[in-house]
């Protein structure tokens, strides 16, 4: 039996080694627009526009309705919090305590023809950026209050709220007119578009204390909290998606696919091999893997086969990054490496739904050989990743835990 593990890992690690080699995105779900995505410990949700709510419980292998007490089928925003998951409609706001199993529209103090396009937390409080503008509940979703203040006085008629973030202590939403912030929970609003084009902001994504906006006229970003614009990359256009996975930006666009760059503007070109469509709605990043919610439906890569560069990959002294022993293991296994510079380092073990189930290391590393080990006394048997990060890149290894 045991010389069956053996073989077995051998062979998923060459599937491993042969998907960085030669990857593309795999469609995990169809035919309806992905609009969303969001993740619990043991689950993945998505929202559908056509399908509803639909679950995975294998990593976003396969999917499965979850749609009891949910009328309509058009999902257009998910997040989730401590005690609930919301899903944002085209019929106001749907709230489930149970993992999605069921769900109950909680509309009180918003009209339930509000479009619901994205969601923000800040402390115990939950936002709402609606067709019908912003709202904010103090109590998880159970009542909700119209936060407009005077943003109403410098915007259209039948204005939208596509998108909303939190930056430092400011509140950012993206609408049909450009962006507006607040710094006093909504009471106050001003607009905060100098450098933009009049433009539509489909998507906001703070990093550190720059926040980017994903446009109809392409991907711009402020260095100071939203006085000043200016346009990060002239690569895209028509930007209705954003993620961030360490220093790197993953941008969806309507038409052109997916791209990736640097937070120093640095465009990575990446291969959009296995697409049938290239409408792009959402991108998640979850654990080692990242999710892209197309037009027509969910698709998956791992993000090792994206993120490498030649730069970083020169870290690694080896051909073979990572080693593990012994493995398959019992009790505990040891993790080894290579680096030819200083440089910081992340080692963390996720299991195959995608989740992170130990945290090993944080830290700076002289260059060198680590050993790290890792006890899962515990643990479930059965198949985890051990992921190594250096810098921008990711090395991955497969680890049998034996009963």
């Amino acid at each position: 039996m045991i010389n069956f593990k053996i073989l077995f890992i051998v062979f998923f690690a060459t599937i491993l080694q042969t998907a960085v080699s030669f990857g593309q995105w795999i469609q995990r779900y169809s035919p309806y627009e992905a609009r969303a995505f969001c993740a619990a410990p043991t689950m993945l949700f998505a929202g559908t526009y056509g399908q509803g709510v639909v679950h995975s419980t294998d990593g976003g292998i396969t999917w499965t309705s979850s749609n009891n007490g949910i009328p309509t089928v058009n999902i257009l925003s998910l997040t989730i919090d401590s005690l609930h998951i919301y899903a944002g409609t085209d019929s106001g706001v749907f709230r489930s305590t149970d993992n999605g199993t069921n769900w109950v529209s909680e509309n009180s103090g918003m009209a339930t023809d509000c479009s619901v396009f994205g969601f923000m937390k800040d402390g115990k409080s939950i936002y709402a950026a609606t067709s019908c503008g912003v709202f904010i509940s103090p109590d998880h979703g159970t009542t909700w209050q119209q936060s407009n203040g005077t943003m109403d006085k410098s915007l259209p008629p039948n204005y939208g709220v596509l998108s909303i973030a939190l930056s430092g202590s400011r509140i950012f939403i993206g609408t049909s007119s450009g962006i507006f912030t607040t710094t006093d929970q909504g009471t106050t609003w001003n607009p905060s578009s100098n450098g933009l084009p009049n433009t539509t902001v489909f998507a906001l994504l703070p990093i550190d204390i720059n926040i980017y906006a994903g446009t109809r006229d392409g991907l711009f970003v402020s260095t100071n909290q939203g006085a000043n614009w200016k346009a990060f990359s002239t690569n895209v256009s028509d930007v209705r998606a954003l993620a961030i996975s360490d220093s790197n930006i993953f941008v969806g666009t309507s038409g052109s696919d997916i791209s990736l760059f640097k937070t120093d503007g640095t465009h990575e070109i990446i291969s959009n091999d296995g697409f049938l469509r290239t409408d792009v709605f959402s991108l998640f990043v979850n654990g080692t893997t990242i999710y892209a919610g197309m037009g027509d439906g969910i698709w998956s890569r791992p993000l090792s086969e994206v993120i490498k560069t030649d730069d970083v990959l020169s870290s690694f002294k080896t051909e073979n990054a990572i080693n593990s022993f012994p493995n398959p293991f019992s009790r505990s296994t040891s993790i080894k490496f290579s680096i030819s510079d200083h440089s910081f380092a992340q080692i963390s073990i996720y299991n195959l739904l995608g989740s992170e189930v130990a945290r090993i290391f944080s830290g700076e590393l002289e260059s060198g050989e680590h050993i790290f080990s890792w006890d899962a006394h515990g643990r479930p048997g059965g198949m985890y990743i051990a992921v190594v990060k250096i810098g921008g890149v990711v090395e991955e290894t497969p680890l049998l835990l034996v009963e």
